[in-house]
């Protein structure tokens, strides 16, 4: 049998079967995947560079590499695992949902069961071809089992085991890539479940008869809101999604720095013309200023603090962010015409002697690290002075932080008198700022021709923020890749070393072997001699 991958016919939109199968005219010789070769298993991978990895293939399969689970991978090691695992595309477009269909339409979308486990066996690696008809909506393995799959994954292909036996359908061999079409199923189920919990969590708090005009605008959001679209304006970026917004819809869960860089955005698109002496910055602020090692970090220019220091003095007095610490946000305020700063603090955490505090009091050392490199000196240190709220639970610290912004910017109402609705809230205004929506609920002190500029102004700076960042991406792989090539140098040059070094031994013991030869020769032509000088 050949399998190839002209020979995988994709299933019909309403077809549930992928049947391996020969194919009469696409043969170019005699090799067959029931050989269960290198060459036979990449002629039938989905990956379009899998041929490009044959050498590889040949120098890692069946040659009795071990390689621990976490031990990191040789790279072409690495894209052979990953050309084998690769998912036929017309596969996952008829299992999985569209990333960008409504949240509603995900709740109700028809996915592959979940089966119960165990079985008398588990699933096992064969050295077989994958064979048989595979019907793509059969249940999944639970995760626990298809974690321990992917994990065991890379020395099965490594022994030359290219298919799976599953218990349940013994007639059939699985290719290698069902194991990551397993885990994508096990992710979109994992998500699905969250926004049906976030969906429960309004319709709950609906009942409840409080702010229900809040709560049903979140409601009917989830009819529109994309499940797993990527971020627009200047909360995007790498891996950044509106999946991050199910963490607004619960009491329990924290709020990400994607939701913060989020909440954040909102206020600096409502910011006014009449407050161009201050500025609204996300986390990245923070981030980079706990970066900081020591003090000479901040003798060059970091290229998430440049912006604002350049902007200082011309325009910006007032500076405010949410800085994360310690597993709690708290606000701070920094002022650069009085030299000063201060923070407000939901938890008041400068009162308790605990890590929380140790790593405020850090936070701050690090700040005036900036301050005295980049601003001549260190700020007046004020406290948790700014004015700010309270929480009672363990979850809120986040819109606690932005409430405090929002007070002391914009008039906002201070403190967070029903979270549940806050949040609902937020979940309103950043949605619709991936829907491209004018903004219908907010407390903020703007009117509305100003909060659909500021959405505008969000989009404006859209693709010059995703710009950088694909820029410092790339840069961060051509530094990957330099570095690959590199350490390949290094590696080459190291052999060559070897491969000397081996040679000058080599040649060292056959001088020995050479000289030692001629000395025997030497004492046995003597002892010739002194024998026929005895004999005479």
């Amino acid at each position: 049998m050949s399998v190839r991958r002209e020979a995988l016919r994709p299933p019909l939109p309403d077809s549930d079967v992928l049947e391996l199968t020969d194919s009469e005219d696409d043969v170019e010789d005699d090799t067959t995947l029931s050989q269960a070769s290198p060459a036979s298993l990449l002629r039938c991978s989905y990956n379009i560079k899998a041929l490009s990895i044959l050498n590889s293939a040949n120098r890692w399969v069946k040659q009795g590499a071990r390689f621990p689970d976490g031990t990191p991978l040789p790279h072409d090691l690495h894209q052979l695992c990953v050309a084998v695992t690769t998912v036929p595309e017309n596969i996952l477009k008829a299992v999985l949902p569209s990333d960008d269909i409504p949240v509603s339409t995900l709740i109700d979308f028809r996915l592959p069961g979940i089966a119960k486990w165990p079985f008398s066996e588990k699933i096992t690696f064969k050295e077989s071809a994958p064979e048989g008809r595979i019907f793509i909506r059969s249940e999944i393995p639970p995760e626990p089992y298809v974690e321990e799959l992917r994990k065991n994954f890379v020395q099965a292909l490594l022994d030359g085991k290219f298919s799976m036996l599953d218990p349940r359908t013994t007639d059939i061999r699985l290719p290698l890539w069902a194991i990551e079409l397993w885990r994508a199923l096990h992710s979109v189920h994992n998500y699905r479940t969250a926004w049906t919990e976030g969906r429960g969590w309004i319709t709950t708090k609906r009942a409840e008869g409080h702010d229900i005009q809040i709560f049903r605008k979140a409601e009917r959001l989830l009819t529109t809101l994309p499940w797993n679209k990527l971020l627009d304006g200047p909360a995007a970026g790498v891996g950044r999604t509106t999946k991050h917004l199910i963490r607004f819809l619960s009491d329990e869960e924290w709020l990400s720095d994607t939701l913060i860089d989020m909440m954040t955005a909102y206020l600096v698109s409502q910011l006014s013309t009449t407050q161009q002496d201050t500025i609204i910055v996300d986390t990245r602020f923070g981030d980079a200023i706990v970066g900081a090692k020591d003090i000479k970090y901040h003798d060059q220019p970091h290229h998430q603090l440049q912006e604002i220091e350049q902007s200082i003095g011309s325009r910006v007095r007032r500076l405010y962010a949410p800085m994360y610490t310690n597993n709690h946000y708290v606000a701070f305020e920094i002022d650069f015409r009085l030299k000063c700063f201060r923070w407000g603090d939901s938890l008041n955490l400068n009162q308790r002697l605990n890590s929380n505090k140790r790593a405020l009091e850090s936070l701050i050392e690090k700040l005036q690290w900036w301050f005295s490199r980049r601003f001549g000196g260190e700020f007046d240190n004020r406290g948790p002075s700014l004015p700010h709220g309270n929480q009672k639970d363990h979850a809120s610290c986040g819109l606690f932080a932005i409430n405090t912004i929002e007070h002391n910017v914009f008039g906002q109402t201070l403190g967070v008198a029903n979270p549940a609705r806050e949040r609902a809230r937020w979940f309103c205004l950043t949605s619709e700022t991936q829907l491209l929506e004018p903004v219908a609920v907010s407390n903020a002190q703007a009117p509305p021709q100003e909060a659909e500029q500021g959405l505008l102004r969000i989009q404006k700076i859209t693709k010059g923020r995703l710009a950088k960042e694909m820029q410092e991406k790339e840069q961060q792989d051509r530094i990957k890749l330099a570095e690959k090539l590199e350490h390949e140098r290094q590696e080459r040059e190291r052999q060559e070393r070897e491969r000397q070094e081996r040679e000058r031994q080599e040649r060292e013991r056959q001088e020995r072997e050479r000289q030692e030869r001629e000395r025997q020769d030497r004492e046995r032509q003597d002892r010739e001699r002194q024998e026929r000088e005895r004999q005479e």
